[in-house]
C-alpha cells in the first residue's frame, strides 16, 4: 500500500520545542514501513540563522 502521511505543522529538521513531533512522524512512518508498506512524508522545511551577537 503507498501511504501518504502529510504534516505540515512538523518543521524538518527538527528544531527547538519541534524535535517531539518530528520523532513522532518518523516512528510513525518506520512501523508503516516494516508493514511493508511504501511510506512518503510532505512537511515543511524550515530555515533558520544563529544570530551573532
Amino acid at each position: 500500500m503507498n501511504i501518504l502521511y502529510v504534516a505540515p505543522d512538523i518543521p524538518v529538521p527538527h528544531t527547538g520545542d519541534f524535535v517531539g513531533g518530528s520523532t513522532h512522524v518518523l516512528k510513525i512512518a518506520e512501523s508503516l514501513a516494516k508493514k511493508g508498506n511504501n511510506v512518503f512524508i510532505i512537511t515543511r522545511n524550515i530555515s533558520y540563522r544563529i544570530k551573532s551577537e
